[in-house]
C-alpha cells in the first residue's frame, strides 16, 4: 500500500479494506486497524461515516471479535468437560470453573453492580460535576487530562 501523503485523500482499495475487517475480526482496536491499513483513525471514521455497507461490515468484524473472546471467558469462567474420541482419547481437556473469571467477566459486563466500588464512586462524582457544569463526563475528563498534562510540562522545566 502506498504511504500516507497527509491529505483528507487516503485511496480506498479493496486491500485496505481487508486489512482493517481483518484487524477488527481478530480484536484489534480502530487506531491499530487504520494503522495497519496505512491511515489515520480519522480517516477511518470518515470511510465508516461515508460508507453504510463498510460500517456494517465493521460492526460485524467487531462483533465477531468480542462474541469469540467473551466464549474464552465464558468456557474459563463456567469450565467445561473433557471431550473424547472413540477410542478414549482426550480430544479437548477439562477446564474446571474458574471463580476470578466469572468476577472479572461481571466487573466489566455491570461495573455498577459488580465493579469496585472506588470507581463507581469517582463515575458518580465525575458525572455529578459534569452536570453542575454543563459538560459531558467526557468533556470534563478531557479537560482535567488537558490541566494535568500543562502541569506536567511546568514541573519538567
Amino acid at each position: 500500500m502506498p504511504g500516507r501523503n497527509g491529505s483528507r485523500g487516503v485511496p480506498r482499495s479493496p486491500e485496505r479494506r481487508d486489512v482493517i475487517l481483518q484487524t477488527m475480526r481478530t480484536g484489534g482496536t480502530r487506531e491499530a486497524a487504520a494503522g495497519r491499513a496505512d491511515m489515520s483513525a480519522d480517516t477511518l471514521a470518515r470511510w465508516l461515516r461515508a460508507d453504510a455497507d463498510f460500517r456494517r461490515e465493521f460492526a460485524t468484524a467487531e462483533a465477531t471479535a468480542e462474541t469469540r473472546f467473551a466464549a474464552v471467558v465464558t468456557d474459563d469462567a463456567l469450565g467445561r468437560p473433557a471431550m473424547y474420541d472413540d477410542f478414549g482419547r482426550v480430544i479437548r481437556r477439562e477446564v474446571h470453573p474458574n471463580v476470578n473469571s466469572a468476577k472479572w467477566w461481571l466487573e466489566r459486563r455491570r461495573p455498577h453492580a459488580w465493579g469496585q466500588r472506588i470507581a463507581v464512586d469517582v463515575q458518580a462524582v465525575i458525572e455529578r460535576v459534569a452536570a453542575e457544569n454543563g459538560l459531558t463526563a467526557a468533556d470534563l475528563i478531557a479537560e482535567a487530562e488537558a490541566l494535568l498534562s500543562e502541569n506536567a510540562e511546568r514541573y519538567r522545566k
